[in-house]
């Protein structure tokens, strides 16, 4: 059971989910490219190879958590870190809100 469910609804216990929810930590994962290879050839990489992206500078990044999109944006640099300047949020579909 679901503990606000024993406990009843209130507007602490909401305001305390809600602070909690918010200031929860999650993964983001900026994916610049995606390729399908063979296998063996995935396997058969060394290190000192190069594998060609698909991507320039100027291509679009997608931004997601757990697999999910949420943004898109541009690759770029601060300083000497690179950064992604978020362009839109990605409409989510019926599916994805269930994640």
């Amino acid at each position: 059971h679901f503990l606000g469910a024993k406990l009843g609804r209130g507007s602490i216990w909401d305001s305390h989910l809600a602070t909690e929810l918010w200031s929860t930590k999650v993964n983001i994962d900026a994916i610049l490219d995606e390729q399908v290879m063979p296998l063996n050839k995935g396997m058969n990489l060394q290190v000192g190879q190069t594998v060609m992206l698909g991507a320039s500078p100027d291509s679009t990044i997608e931004l997601r958590c757990r697999g999910v999109p949420l943004l898109t944006g541009r690759m770029g640099r601060v300083g000497s870190s690179v950064a992604v300047r978020v362009d839109a949020a990605i409409e989510r579909t019926d599916a994805s809100k269930a994640l």
